[in-house]
């Protein structure tokens, strides 16, 4: 068992117990994957998922996608979708029923469809804070900024909530009023308007920035919170400008590649007789 297979075990075992007590949803033995979002067609091409399915030994019907939320809502057949940007919000309306994670923050990443209905289910804030207990190893934070107020930065809350209860969460983003409502709606954390004052060991982006490209500038100082010994988890898969900043000044950094690892392999526990 490799390193990322014990921590997708370990991961899924508690993801099992917490979302679904009464055993899951049960889907066809022939799933029909649907991807719904503005990267739709680049998620179901994905390596990290395609891995994960031929490891759980998962042949899908077929791999379609959409470009409109409303497809959950529609008559079109699916066994599971993914939801990306920009409806992660929107699907948490959308579902019949919402798993706890999925409910606690309003953001639904992933919907399964069951003769019963649909079910939202968040299985980024498991990936997250897998991704956050890797990268801490054994440290428990003592302030962990969270940079970023859409449905990203919801999960992470929630994760850090549930993996390091002992933390104290702030919540910075492009304006107070955005990390205000975030605050207010999710009841976690508090508005840090000043990144330096708030000194947070452990900083999170949870915005699309560096997702692309290095062109788009960050609306909040995130470079002003690198420094020696920092934590620094960035949920976009490539080696931003970002990232390399932050070794540069001394942070230990992490991409998101391990976080969309364990968020596949949840996904496609789910497709699992």
């Amino acid at each position: 068992m490799t390193p990322a297979d014990a921590i997708i075990a370990e991961v899924t075992s508690r993801f099992a117990a917490e979302e679904f007590p009464a055993g899951k949803p049960r889907v066809a033995p022939d799933p029909l994957i649907i991807a719904v979002g503005t990267i739709a067609d680049k998620a179901v091409r994905s390596p990290l998922l395609h891995e994960r399915l031929e490891a759980a030994g998962i042949c899908p019907s077929g791999l379609e996608t959409f470009l409109e939320a409303s497809v959950l809502r529609s008559q079109v057949p699916f066994s599971l979708a993914l939801v990306l940007s920009p409806f992660k919000r929107e699907a948490a309306r959308a579902c019949d029923d919402l798993a706890p994670a999925a409910s606690a923050t309003t953001v639904v990443d992933t919907v399964v469809k069951t003769t019963r209905g649909t079910v939202g289910v968040n299985t980024n804030s498991y990936a997250a804070g897998a991704a956050l207990e890797m990268l801490l190893a054994s440290r428990h934070p003592g302030r962990v900024l969270i940079v970023g107020t859409g449905a990203s930065a919801r999960s992470v809350a929630v994760a850090v909530r549930r993996s390091f209860p002992g933390a104290t969460i702030g919540i910075a983003g492009r304006t107070a009023a955005g990390a205000a409502a975030l605050v207010t709606e999710i009841g976690i954390g508090t508005v840090a308007p000043d990144l330096r004052e708030f000194a947070g060991d452990t900083v999170v982006n949870a915005t699309t920035i560096g997702e692309a490209d290095d062109t788009a500038v960050p609306g909040v100082d995130i470079v002003s919170t690198f420094a020696p010994g920092v934590r620094y988890f960035d949920l976009n898969n490539r080696m931003s400008a970002l990232q390399q900043t932050a070794l540069a000044r001394g942070c230990l950094a992490m991409s998101g590649v391990l976080m969309q690892t364990v968020t596949n392999a949840l996904r496609v526990w789910l497709l699992k007789p």
